[in-house]
């Protein structure tokens, strides 16, 4: 047994009281404990060397009164300490929270980082979205400044599906119907994204159930295979495309736009008809391109 505890009870942590010279016993559990003059502390130990018995148990009472008396100052030590802290919280928690200085503060820094939050998103809009990336890589060689595009994009012709909450942009030059040939571009607009579409509508008094179709700019020829839907009325028949574009296609409808000549061939199961896409059609094409790296370049945000 160690020095340190001769004055506590092994068994139940009990303050010891001196039976004998060499032992201690505790009044709770009534276990007593043997100790030799070794274990005693030095002046305790001379005395039992001289065999004063009397003086031996008065000074072991002593010491395991001291014990029990500084035991008790640290436990209330301790109270008060923490009694100290629960006041103190108590008076500063609340007012630190009601405090206006304190609250500006947490606002302040609520907002500043939203607001790096949103412009981060912004400014990393393409970085991501990889299809964004590389449709503005396909658009490279169209040019279109904000200026341009808030002109072009008021000018188009623009249409909301109340049920899918989609929006559609033409423009203004585009058919509105499906009984008129046209070759025209528009894009349909979701809530985060953009997607260009290619549509060609034939429309003629014999049928030529198109199964593809190839579109020759200035001496280049490019074969489409979209599915094609069909009509009739008016001793008319109605043949019509609309697809989305890939980045191919993408580069393709460029070329249209910028081709000196362009023509679009349509193979039926047994004829077929060539039809001229018209400068008119190729500028249309153009504008559309243009309102199309606008919006990725998200020139339609304040």
């Amino acid at each position: 047994m160690e020095r340190n505890d001769l004055g506590k009870c092994v068994n139940c942590g009990a303050g010891l009281q001196p039976e004998t010279p060499t032992t201690l016993k505790c009044p709770y559990c009534g276990s007593v404990l043997g100790i030799s003059v070794a274990e005693l502390p030095e002046p305790v130990a001379e005395l039992a060397k001289r065999g004063d018995a009397n003086q031996v148990m008065e000074r072991m009472a002593t010491n395991v009164a001291k014990n029990e008396n500084q035991n008790q100052r640290i436990t209330v030590i301790l109270v008060g300490a923490i009694a100290f802290l629960v006041i103190i919280v108590a008076i500063w928690g609340p007012s630190a929270d009601k405090n206006p200085h304190y609250a500006s503060l947490d606002s302040l820094s609520i907002d500043t980082t939203a607001k790096k939050n949103k412009a981060g998103a912004d400014s990393n809009a393409a970085e991501q979205r990889p299809f964004i990336i590389s449709a503005l890589k396909e658009l490279s060689s169209i040019s279109v400044d904000k200026a341009t595009f808030k002109k072009l994009y008021a000018d188009a012709r623009k249409k909301r599906d109340e049920f899918s909450n989609s929006k559609f942009i033409y423009d203004k030059t585009s058919p509105r119907y499906t009984n008129v040939s046209g070759v025209y571009a528009y894009i349909e607009a979701h809530t985060t994204d953009y997607e260009f579409r290619f549509r060609t509508q034939y429309v003629a008094e014999n049928w030529l159930f198109i199964e593809r179709m190839t579109i020759n700019t200035d001496g280049e020829n490019t074969g489409l295979s979209p599915s094609f839907e069909r009509d009739n009325g008016d001793g008319k028949i109605w043949e019509w495309s609309d697809d989305a574009a890939s980045d191919d296609e993408l580069r393709l409808f460029i070329n249209i736009a910028k081709a000196k000549k362009a023509k679009i061939k349509y193979d039926g199961e047994k004829y077929y008809d060539t039809v001229t896409i018209t400068p008119k059609q190729q500028a249309a094409l153009k504008r559309q391109l243009q309102i199309y790296k606008g919006l990725l370049l998200k020139y339609d945000k304040p």
